[in-house]
């Protein structure tokens, strides 16, 4: 499992000053991967961050760059796949 955190220049509440605090923990994929002989599904997460003073600001953690946009399959079980056709 992978959980992207908010990048710490995003973590103050540009209204009143005041740091952010987790309010959440989003699961936004399961992707298929592998290890030798064996698949897993692995999870990848992101932080929400909300100011607990004035409530105006909420930011959530930007999705990691994945290969394929919304696939099902890890990037590693991808190059893998490919690799075995004989595909650059």
């Amino acid at each position: 499992m992978t959980c992207t955190d908010v990048p710490d220049a995003q973590c103050t509440c540009p209204h009143c000053q005041r740091e952010a605090e987790r309010v959440g923990i989003k699961t936004t994929a399961e992707k298929l991967d592998v290890e030798p002989s064996k698949y897993n599904v692995g999870q990848t997460q992101v932080e929400t961050r909300a100011c607990p003073k004035c409530r105006h600001y909420i930011m959530t953690a930007p999705m990691p760059d994945q290969v394929v946009d919304r696939g099902i399959v890890r990037d590693e079980l991808l190059v893998q796949g490919r690799h075995r056709r004989g595909r650059p």
